[in-house]
């Protein structure tokens, strides 16, 4: 029945994400978020505005498979570059803690894979398994451990 409204999966995923937050919105608004404070206030602007705001219904990796199970290599790409942005936002932040002498030097690119591997774990066990958490304990949780990788937060 869905199919006589959509051709495919990637119409139905059209219409679903233009009434959900997209990408661009959620990275603008990320940045917003990031823009005021301290660095180690930045951070957790950021851990916080990620984990309460990420646009997960517009994920579903279904949405994204064509008909022989391989991803639509156009979606794969937007989705791709929207995660590359917000990687740039964060590793930016970190090159500016190191400046500011609130990290020590190291490669920023890598201490930001880290945190977005951190905070997107978290993400997955709420979306796939319904695992709850409690946001405040999950961003001082996340944002300790990092300052522990990444000391002088």
């Amino acid at each position: 029945m869905v199919y006589y409204y959509f051709r495919n999966k990637k119409g139905l995923f059209q219409a679903v994400t233009r009434h959900k937050v997209s990408m661009n919105e959620f990275i603008e608004s990320l940045k917003k978020a990031t823009s005021r404070g301290s660095v180690k206030e930045k951070v957790r602007s950021f851990t916080r505005f990620y984990l309460s705001s990420f646009p997960e219904d517009a994920f579903n990796v279904g949405f994204y498979i064509d008909d022989d199970a391989s991803l639509d290599k156009e979606s794969a790409k937007k989705v791709s570059e929207s995660f590359m942005e917000i990687q740039e936002l964060l590793e930016k932040l970190i090159k500016d803690g190191e400046k500011e002498g609130v990290f020590r030097e190291g490669d920023a690119d890598v201490a930001a894979d880290m945190l977005l591997g951190l905070l997107n774990h978290v993400l997955f066990q709420k979306i796939h398994f319904e695992r709850e958490f409690v946001l405040e304990s999950s961003v001082q949780q996340i944002t300790d451990f990092f300052r522990a990788m990444k000391p002088g937060l």
